[in-house]
């Protein structure tokens, strides 16, 4: 599955990564076993990528309460 975001003038940045970061967050909900692979494309690079990575997210603790 895709997710591209992408921002026009005047959103910040941070903005951005922002909401890159929480939609990271919800897809952790739906799914224990994430995969992530973010790209960041700047337009006013002649090369375009300006960073990459790819990452595992961890699957969330979960407290174990037992029933009485």
């Amino acid at each position: 599955m895709w997710f591209v975001l992408e921002r026009l003038d005047p959103m910040p940045i941070e903005a951005l990564m922002q909401a890159g970061e929480d939609l990271i967050v919800g897809l952790q909900r739906l799914s224990s076993d994430l995969n992530v692979s973010v790209m960041q494309y700047d337009a006013m690079r002649p090369e375009g990528i300006s960073q990459s990575s790819t990452l595992t997210v961890p699957r969330p603790i979960r407290s174990s309460a037992s029933a009485s």
